[in-house]
């Protein structure tokens, strides 16, 4: 089994001037095992398609990802020093562990 290390990206809605409300995002480092690796492309009508990727990645619960806002607002992974975001499709507790399903790229 492969290791992972990178971060997870959390995304809330929070009020940052009375009456205007924004995402903002907190990144976490994380550190885990890399339970599935595979990838595919979808080119729908496109000359050069997307890739998306159909990864599993399992961590350890902290405190943090436990807490059920946190959690829910648990959108993309990015692996190790990678710049490119991968969206969350899906999200599996199996305690004390949790199991995190990746897709596409991350698109704000």
């Amino acid at each position: 089994m492969a290791k992972f290390w990178g971060k997870f990206g959390f995304v809330e809605t929070a009020e940052t001037v009375r009456g205007v409300w924004t995402d903002v995002e907190t990144e976490r480092d994380y550190t885990g095992d890399l339970l599935r690796n595979s990838a595919r492309w979808e080119a729908e009508d496109k000359t050069n398609g997307d890739i998306v990727v159909n990864n599993h990645i399992s961590v350890v619960m902290d405190d943090w990802i436990s807490d059920p806002e946190h959690l829910n607002a648990l959108r993309w992974v990015k692996f190790g020093n990678s710049h490119t975001k991968w969206a969350v499709t899906s999200v599996t507790m199996d305690w004390p562990r949790i199991t995190i399903n990746l897709g596409g790229e991350y698109k704000r």
